[in-house]
């Protein structure tokens, strides 16, 4: 369990950055990606609308002295999460190494890629609501951006079972809204269910709940 501060009493969660995680990219696949998508071209009505998330960047971890480099700490994580009706924020986290995503050229056209076309997309049909909000130049349905998050989660998960299997930590989140974070990791098969590696899952969970955590709370809260 943690807090995102949110001092109003309630969390904004259109409201979505990576400026507090600062990274130079040395390549376009190291970009950030950063995008809140709501249907809002819709005529209003009472019915309840979901909200997507995707916040992901490449960041250095590392937090100790290493002079011999004996650890890697540049990381990307993937956080794709959506709105309930409760207006609570539902998701996962995917913590990988960077390295392992450079090593693996479709990584970067099956996810990375479509993820940076969406986040396009998003922004493009914002721009058309902040100029005519019922009848906009362009038009971004819920049912397209949701289609298109599955099939990338869906990729993702497939990696983790294949070509990056044991290399993805996976931690589940929900947001309440008053920024109460409850995060828990999901099972690596192979490495989590070995009981000879219990206390290392154990520390490494530990520090990806609480990577995780820091970068969720500063995607959301500035």
């Amino acid at each position: 369990m943690a807090w995102i501060p949110c001092v109003v009493g309630r969390l904004n969660f259109s409201k979505v950055n990576t400026e507090q995680l600062p990274f130079t990219p040395s390549s376009p696949q190291e970009q950030p990606i950063c995008f809140s998508y709501v249907d809002e071209h819709s005529i209003p009505s009472s019915v309840y609308k979901t909200s997507h998330n995707v916040v992901s960047s490449v960041f250095n971890w590392k937090d100790r002295a290493d002079s011999e480099e004996q650890s890697r700490g540049i990381f990307r994580i993937i956080t794709i999460g959506s709105t309930d009706k409760n207006l609570n924020m539902v998701g996962k986290a995917h913590i990988i190494l960077n390295d392992d995503i450079k090593a693996l050229t479709d990584f970067t056209t099956e996810i990375l890629a479509p993820l940076m076309n969406l986040e396009k997309s998003v922004k493009k049909y914002q721009t058309a609501i902040s100029e005519n909000q019922y009848d906009p130049s362009y038009k971004l349905e819920n049912h397209d951006v949701s289609g298109d998050i599955e099939n990338i989660k869906n990729k993702i998960q497939e990696y983790s079972q294949n070509q990056l299997k044991g290399g993805i930590i996976t931690v589940e989140y929900s947001i309440q809204k008053n920024g109460l974070v409850f995060l828990n990791p999901t099972v690596r098969i192979g490495i989590d269910d070995q009981p000879k590696y219990e206390k290392l899952v154990e520390h490494s969970n530990f520090i990806a709940i609480k990577q995780c955590f820091i970068f969720l709370k500063s995607s959301l809260h500035t």
